[in-house]
């Protein structure tokens, strides 16, 4: 048997290590590596912001992660092998900026709530939905930023898009390698369809989707209409030399610049 202070060093020892594997390597100078309260869910994320804040938040959301093995059987943790998503927020340029992982990521063991639907089938269901809106809300309320710039690589980019229909202080959408007409991208791909809530930012949600042209896991041909129907007057849609996860992180750059120029050039209208 055990005794009292043996146990609870155990316990000590095993949250160190839970906690260990809870966290994503944020590690660079000027960004803060936090755990939110998304709603009573915790969220992993990350955040650069200068000293004074600032009127615009940049958050990018993460991909899916690991949400399916080899076999196409859902995951007993979502949380990704390598973090494109983050790589991306830490890759743009300026201050205000901010990376947010999804539902579960990283914080498998300490979210109660966590179960594969949430990552598989359901994974663009209200409640993840809900966490991620949440997940917004104290970031926004952590930096005092009114507005938002959402950007979203693969999945995360079906949230991003499906958060600014839904949202009013949403200014701009991106979207990089994204599935988000899910019903032509689950004819292509040959994978079971998946449900989420309607998507259809408000005219003024300026909106640049871009796709990879050696992109097979959400392939431009299915893709762009549906994109292109979504941006209307008010967004672009392009086909970039990509795949899927090469190499948006090292494009960010140019992304963030493209979305400069859309936005400015909107602006003159």
């Amino acid at each position: 048997m055990w005794s009292r202070a043996a146990r609870a060093c155990a316990a000590l020892v095993l949250a160190a290590i839970l906690s260990a594997c809870a966290t994503a390597p944020v590690d660079r100078r000027g960004w803060t590596q936090m755990q939110i309260d998304a709603g009573g869910r915790p969220l992993q994320a990350g955040l650069r912001t200068a000293a004074g804040g600032g009127e615009v938040l940049v958050v990018v959301l993460e991909g899916d992660g690991r949400a399916h093995d080899v076999r196409g059987r859902p995951t007993r943790d979502p949380t990704p092998d390598h973090s494109v998503g983050r790589d991306i927020a830490l890759a743009w340029p300026g201050d205000g900026v901010a990376w947010l992982a999804r539902p579960c990521q990283y914080v498998r063991r300490l979210d109660k709530a966590c179960a594969p639907p949430a990552w598989s089938r359901d994974r663009f269901g209200a409640a993840q939905i809900d966490t991620m809106a949440a997940g917004l809300d104290a970031l926004k309320a952590r930096t005092k930023a009114r507005r938002l710039v959402l950007v979203g690589w693969s999945g995360g980019g079906v949230i991003a898009a499906v958060l600014a229909t839904r949202r009013t202080d949403v200014e701009a959408l991106v979207t990089l390698a994204a599935p988000l007409d899910l019903s032509a991208w689950a004819t292509a791909t040959q994978t079971t369809p998946l449900a989420a809530p309607p998507i259809a930012p408000r005219p003024e949600v300026v909106q640049l989707h871009l796709l990879g042209s050696r992109d097979r896991v959400a392939p431009p041909a299915a893709l762009a209409p549906g994109a292109r129907m979504l941006a209307g007057d008010r967004g672009a849609v392009e086909v970039w030399d990509a795949g899927h996860a090469c190499c948006w992180a090292a494009e960010t750059q140019h992304v963030a610049g493209r979305l400069h120029d859309l936005q400015t050039r909107l602006a003159r209208r």
